[in-house]
């Protein structure tokens, strides 16, 4: 994604929308909806296609890495514990981030998030608290929404 382009732009705000949709179920009812994630996805898709970014191969490895990270993580989580401990709408939510932003930026985004979600339940072991759920979408938004923001600030950098 070329963020400063008017291509990059229209693709980074289309997906910080459906992020903000996405994170707004997920805090309110504990769910990342495949009404929001499914068409994100072709969204995704049809927006590479039809801006003609060059970026369509890119975006549908993007897909597949997106969905298979988080499902691979699930399934061995389940096999070990016995237990869910990641929904499969977080699957859906990753090949919604690569659809947009192609493998690599799919792989940055889970990368940052993970970062983020142990920071957070580190923030909150210090205080005491334990949580034993931590709603991982909203997580895996902002982490995207930082990517996003790291690329536009590298490409300022290079400009300048």
């Amino acid at each position: 994604m070329t963020p400063l382009s008017a291509h990059g732009a229209t693709i980074g705000l289309v997906l910080a929308v459906l992020l903000l949709a996405i994170c707004w179920y997920e805090i309110k009812d504990a769910i990342i909806p495949d009404a929001v994630t499914i068409p994100g996805v072709g969204i995704g898709m049809v927006l590479h296609l039809s801006l003609s970014t060059g970026r369509l191969g890119d975006a549908a490895i993007g897909v597949v890495v997106g969905y298979s990270l988080p499902a691979i993580v699930a399934r061995l989580y389940r096999h070990l514990r016995g237990t869910e401990g990641l929904g499969m709408g977080v699957a859906k939510m990753g090949a919604l981030v690569g659809a947009f932003l192609g493998w690599f930026g799919v792989v940055l985004s889970f990368l940052v998030s993970f970062m983020l979600g142990t920071a957070y339940g580190l923030a909150m072991m210090a205080k005491g608290r334990q949580q034993s759920t931590l709603e991982f979408g909203p997580v895996l938004a902002g982490a995207t929404l930082v990517v996003v923001g790291a690329s536009v600030v590298g490409l300022i950098r290079q400009l300048l």
